[in-house]
């Protein structure tokens, strides 16, 4: 039977974020079934106080050694990813073959380098993913079940057993639903979520533009009648803090329905426009969408900026997105909904809506692809 026994080389923030998919998949046994390795000695004495299990300053070799590891959560800094596979994870991967011994499972944290690295470095027999998980666990104070959405890639000559997927499942359940995307899908599903991300924005200017036409109208509000409204228009069945109609007035609700629904029809759009089939789509969008207006319906304005701006990387493509906002759609929004009271928006601004959010995801798309191609 597979005890699941665990290295995490590079135990820090994230890590600490994701301890209970550790605790999901090991019970009782994590104090005897995780070892974890850390490379920062100033902080290791505060983990050892938090943590029941052992942690180990700078020698990934003890680790695995003792421990013998069914699954390799490698967490280390993109930088140094190469680095440490060569002179730590190619050494024990050939003792294990040496030993007869089942290869160990390798769960990947940095984006970079690709699983060819770790299939070229490790053996074409490898079980290797990379993931993106979902680290908002709470809401509103509220424990999550199941409703954040973690990203895992598998290359296509990595061939997985059922039982090691399985476990994969069970290990990441603890933080919300997994979608497996194909290497070549990873770019068009960030840059399709750095809309959903910014609509962060789009509530602060119908907020405030509401405000100038007289109508009280705040960012959680507004967020939980744009949730409503969407949950209506996809069908996706909402479990937690199910959102209302709100009490806001007709003319209101409709503008913030019409704007949502037509934002998501260009997401839609663009992630069908980049080839990632209907289903996945519609899985991804469906739920990263509902999941970040759940969080701006519930968290106070500070929370909310404060998880845009953890988003939002120095010349990365959630600021690229906030970019365009700014530029060709701040403005607009804005005129048309500190008229509401005296005109309707129309079909014609509702279809700008739409091209908006498609040429909007276009246009981080094509600053990722610069951005990689930078030295």
């Amino acid at each position: 039977m597979n005890e699941n026994r665990i290295v995490i080389i590079g135990i820090g923030a994230l890590m600490e974020k994701l301890m209970p998919c550790f605790e999901n998949l090991l019970g009782d046994d994590i104090e005897k079934n995780l070892i974890a390795t850390t490379a920062d000695e100033g902080d290791v004495e505060r983990k050892r106080q938090i943590f029941p299990f052992e942690i180990v300053v700078g020698d990934n070799t003890y680790a695995l050694d003792k421990m013998r590891p069914d699954i390799i959560v490698f967490a280390v800094p993109p930088q140094v990813a190469m680095e440490v596979t060569e002179k730590d994870l190619v050494p024990y991967y050939e003792k294990c073959r040496a030993a007869g011994l089942k290869i160990p499972v390798l769960y990947v944290f940095p984006p970079r380098p690709a699983a060819d690295f770790y299939l070229g470095k490790l053996g074409a027999d490898l079980e290797v993913c990379h993931i993106l998980p979902n680290v908002i666990l709470s809401i509103g104070g509220k424990k999550l079940e199941n409703e954040g959405l973690n990203f895992i890639t598998v290359s296509d000559d990595s061939v997985w057993n059922e039982a090691d997927r399985e476990t994969l499942e069970k290990f990441m359940s603890a933080t919300g639903h997994c979608i497996y995307l194909h290497p070549s899908k990873v770019m068009t599903i960030m840059t399709s979520g750095v809309g959903v991300i910014n609509y962060a924005f789009v509530l602060e200017t119908m907020s405030c533009a509401l405000k100038e036409a007289g109508y009280d109208a705040d960012i959680n509000t507004l967020a939980e009648a744009a949730r409503y409204a969407l949950s209506k228009y996809t069908g996706l069945k909402v479990t937690s803090d199910v959102p209302g109609r709100t009490c806001l007035p007709d003319e209101i609700f409709e503008a913030v329905s019409g704007f949502t629904v037509k934002y998501y029809d260009g997401l839609r759009r663009y992630c069908s426009e980049l080839g990632l089939d209907d289903e996945t789509a519609k899985e991804f969008v469906d739920r990263y969408f509902d999941f970040y207006l759940h969080f701006y319906m519930s968290e106070p304005e500070s929370s909310i900026k404060g998880l845009v701006a953890s988003q939002t990387t120095k010349g990365g493509v959630a600021e690229k997105g906030e970019i365009v906002y700014r530029e060709n759609m701040k403005d607009r929004l804005y005129s048309v909904f500190s008229q509401i009271g005296k005109k309707t928006p129309d079909d014609l601004f509702y279809k700008e809506v739409e091209e908006y959010i498609l040429d909007c995801s276009k246009q981080v798309l094509a600053h990722g692809a610069s951005m990689g191609k930078k030295r």
